[in-house]
């Protein structure tokens, strides 16, 4: 019985980076495709408009990407088994700290973290945002598509 509990959870893990990914691609896209799908904006909308939002997703997806590397979905050797998911991962993680600081900033409240990394990063992001949104709707759908494919 204990083995079924552990299946179910490695699953509702898989699914959520999933979606997360999802999430992530949907606010990188959102400047290219937000005129013809209007929940892009209203997403891009939510996680803007309170800095609290795009923190809360910035842990979230910090604690998937850990999770998924030592636990990713079997055969997967640990480390290494999701390896592209965990870069999507990261990357919508990354994306999601330099909504953070760039809301934070425009408040002129302090924030305590070095704001020139994040801002290059996140300047590097947005030059490659389209591109970067394509990759990770790709990671997603494959990993959805092969869950047991390793580095997939």
């Amino acid at each position: 019985m204990p083995q079924s509990t552990e299946v179910v959870k490695v699953y509702q893990i898989y699914l959520l980076t999933i979606f997360y990914i999802y999430l992530g691609a949907a606010l990188l896209l959102v400047d290219n495709y937000g005129g013809r799908y209007l929940i892009l904006l209203r997403w891009k909308n939510f996680v803007t408009t309170k800095g609290v939002n795009s923190f809360i997703l910035f842990v979230v997806g910090l604690l998937l990407a850990v999770i998924k590397i030592f636990f990713p979905i079997k055969p997967g050797p640990p480390l290494l088994g999701d390896l592209f998911v965990v870069f999507g991962l990261l990357v919508s993680s990354l994306y999601n700290l330099t909504l953070f600081v760039r809301r934070k900033m425009s408040d002129k409240k302090p924030v305590k973290i070095k704001a020139e990394a994040i801002h290059k990063t996140g300047s590097l992001i947005e030059n490659h945002k389209r591109n970067l949104g394509l990759l990770l709707v790709v990671i997603a759908s494959l990993h959805f598509l092969f869950p047991t494919a390793i580095l997939l």
